[in-house]
C-alpha cells in the first residue's frame, strides 16, 4: 500500500503543534488550553480519499514535556486509526472488486 509521510514540528513557545502532509496547508494543533483535534480529524477525513497510509518523518518533534507528550501520543493514535480504517476500505474494495471479476 502507498503511503505518505507527514512533518510533526512543535513550537513550545506559541504552544502549537503544526503537521504538514496531511492537507494542503498544515494543520495546527493549539495546546495553551483546551486542546482540539477537530482540523487533525477533518483533514484526516478529507485525505481518505487519496487512499494512502501515513508514516510519520523521522525528523517529527518530540518533547520530554508531559502535556505534550500525551498530545503527541494523541495524534499518533488519532493517525493510527486512520491508517487502519485506510487499509480496510482498500481491502474491502480488493475483496469487491475480485468478487467482480469472478462473476464475470
Amino acid at each position: 500500500m502507498a503511503t505518505k509521510e507527514y512533518n510533526l514540528s512543535i513550537n513550545e513557545e506559541n504552544k502549537v503543534i503544526n503537521l504538514t502532509g496531511i492537507s494542503e496547508s498544515a494543520i495546527s494543533i493549539d495546546y495553551s488550553g483546551d486542546v482540539d483535534f477537530t482540523r487533525l480529524v477533518s483533514g484526516l477525513a478529507s485525505f481518505m480519499d487519496n487512499k494512502l497510509l501515513l508514516s510519520p518523518s523521522s525528523n517529527n518533534g518530540n518533547s520530554d514535556e508531559s502535556s505534550i507528550m500525551l498530545i503527541l501520543d494523541t495524534i499518533k493514535k488519532i493517525i493510527d486509526e486512520y491508517n487502519l480504517e485506510v487499509e480496510e476500505f482498500i481491502n474491502e474494495e480488493l475483496v469487491a472488486n475480485s468478487e467482480e471479476e469472478a462473476d464475470n
